[in-house]
């Protein structure tokens, strides 16, 4: 027969799971497309993948990307880091032996806090790169990202 702490400790273990699942959705507005990803180490989708290249930057326009995305680089792995060490946290405290429903709490919030954090920073760095763009480079970023949704089936 199953006590209440081992329970408890399978229904929290699915609720991290589900946590694990749901973060990257909620980590990336818009379905994902053209904001910050530091994980896989830059730009994805529209600022700087094959989208920026039908814009036809100039060089000074890809200069200033290039300022931009660096620039936001070390806030974002800092905060990176901080989110990675809180869900190790979250972890060792999950499946602690005197398990602390106080304390899971406390890092639920936190780690929302980093992430919520963490999406801020990445909406800000796309409007600061879409600030570069001329009037017709966006519209014709608009009409590429529609395509790119069409071929997904989004709308």
């Amino acid at each position: 027969m199953l006590n209440r702490k081992s329970i408890l400790a399978a229904a929290l273990a699915a609720s991290l799971a589900g946590l694990a699942v749901a973060a990257p959705a909620v980590a990336r507005p818009h379905g994902g497309d053209g904001h910050w990803s530091e994980g896989r180490g830059g730009w994805r989708a529209d600022h700087g993948g094959r989208v920026l290249r039908g814009l036809d930057l100039s060089e000074a326009q890809r200069d200033r990307m290039f300022e931009i995305r660096h620039a936001a680089r070390p806030a974002m792995r800092e905060k990176m880091n901080a989110l990675r060490a809180n869900r190790s946290a979250l972890r060792e405290a999950a499946t602690a032996k005197d398990y602390d429903a106080a304390r899971v709490r406390a890092l639920a919030d936190e780690g929302a806090k980093l992430q919520a954090d963490l999406t801020v920073m990445r909406v800000e760095t796309g409007q600061k790169a879409l600030a570069v763009l001329t009037p017709e480079q966006r519209a014709k970023l608009e009409q590429l990202r529609a395509e790119r949704r069409d071929r997904r089936g989004r709308n």
